[in-house]
């Protein structure tokens, strides 16, 4: 147990929590705080608590002692910050957009001088340009690396939204939406989404040590009026990365096409194919609602893809049908074909976006049961609680009988 406590009139919203064994039983967190926070023997605050800052915090398990915490300062910033685990150099990665200006802080010792990263995002009207930055931070909380992913014309954007380590071939994968054309790499050239002033989702790779740019895609809805939005991504053994987002009645992924609910938000799956590079095989997972991808897991050993989402009707999925009013969706999916194997529905209204979906495993052991983490609406008592949801493939064991009174 360790305490994170926040001043009057101030906030911190966690985005990503990821633990590894490897690296020592460290506990990496971030998230993005308005005002001023004590984390232990350290204290974060954002210069005006109308513009927050990005966070980012390694804790130690066994005692909850918090190790060291730091911060970036992101101007007009409001959006969700991605993390990832790099087990082999034992560092991690954060990814967000950034509008104008960046400061990224590393950490420091007490009475030393700050050390900072200073990233600038090239304007080109002053409209709506963000760019895309990657920083890793090694276990002491250094700066080892930084990427910058720029807009090429006015009212191009890019936003990402989640990142993830692939040990196979030890690059990042990080995925989120954009607008127009960015540059990944200028010895490629520009990378856009088809169309004039589409948006798309796309899914870019880059080697871990050197920052060098390995590939990127990014793809559009089939007419103008359509979205897609990508939320999360994973990659299995093979080093193939998965893909959930939420998109608006078409989705086009290569030569691959998933329909949603007409005029109505739907959530899709795919996984891309490194070697082949082209998408073996996308999803919809769609309601008569209204409907958000939400978070994928691939299973390390067997390699089934977990899907998490949100729902707000009746949902059928490859003629599946799960019936519900409401709730959280979980399905899964054979990572090598795409053939659903299951799917279910915890029933409840939902006002986060943001489910963590986390499944261990023990070296040499089997995957420890799933656990899903999230807000819901408590109608009730007309109070938001966070929902802990156990998956397994065995039931929990029971509870342990209760000592014997005595008189």
């Amino acid at each position: 147990s360790s305490a994170v406590t926040a001043g009057s009139g101030h906030g911190l919203k966690l985005s990503a929590a990821e633990a590894t064994v490897k690296s020592g039983n460290a506990l990496y967190i971030t998230g993005v705080l308005s005002g001023e926070a004590v984390l232990g023997d350290f204290t974060l605050n954002s210069p005006d608590p109308a513009d927050p800052v990005v966070v980012l915090i390694k804790v130690v398990p066994q005692t909850g002692v918090i190790e060291w915490a730091t911060s970036a300062e992101i101007e007009t910033f409001g959006g969700r910050v991605g993390m990832t685990y790099n087990p082999d150099n034992q560092v991690v990665a954060l990814t967000s957009y950034i509008r104008y200006n960046a400061t990224f802080y590393a950490v420091k010792e007490p009475g030393a001088p700050q050390d900072e990263v200073v990233l600038s995002c090239p304007v080109v009207e002053q409209t709506s340009e963000t760019c895309a930055v990657v920083v890793v931070y090694n276990n002491l909380g250094g700066i080892t690396l930084t990427e910058l992913v720029p807009p090429v014309t006015a009212k191009s954007w890019i936003i990402p939204t989640d990142i993830v380590y692939s040990s196979t071939d030890t690059t990042y994968f990080f995925t989120g939406s954009m607008v127009g054309c960015v540059t990944f790499d200028a010895s490629i050239g520009h990378t856009c989404v088809p169309g004039v002033g589409q948006e798309g989702v796309f899914l870019a790779q880059y080697h871990s040590s050197s920052g060098k740019f390995v590939s990127a895609q990014a793809y559009k809805t089939g007419s103008a009026t359509n979205t897609d939005l990508g939320t999360s991504v994973d990659v299995d053994e093979s080093g193939n990365p998965v893909v959930v987002g939420t998109f608006r009645d078409v989705a086009n992924f290569g030569s691959i096409s998933v329909i949603g609910t007409p005029n109505a938000w739907s959530a899709f799956i795919f996984k891309y194919h490194t070697v082949e590079g082209s998408v073996l095989w996308a999803e919809a997972v769609a309601s008569d609602g209204s409907d958000i991808g939400a978070g994928v897991h691939v299973t390390p050993q067997s390699r089934d893809v977990m899907f998490v989402g949100i729902v707000s009707g009746s949902v059928e999925i490859q003629g599946v049908p799960v019936n519900v009013s409401k709730g959280v969706v979980l399905a899964q999916f054979d990572g090598d074909t795409g053939d659903l194997e299951f799917a279910q529905v915890q029933q409840g209204t939902l006002y986060s976006t943001d489910f963590a979906l986390a499944r261990t495993q023990p070296a040499g052991g089997a995957p420890l049961p799933m656990v899903l983490v999230g807000g819901f609406l408590n109608e009730t008592a007309n109070v938001f609680d966070v929902a802990i949801i156990h998956y397994g493939d065995t039931p929990l064991p029971p509870a342990p009988p209760s000592p014997p009174t005595t008189s």
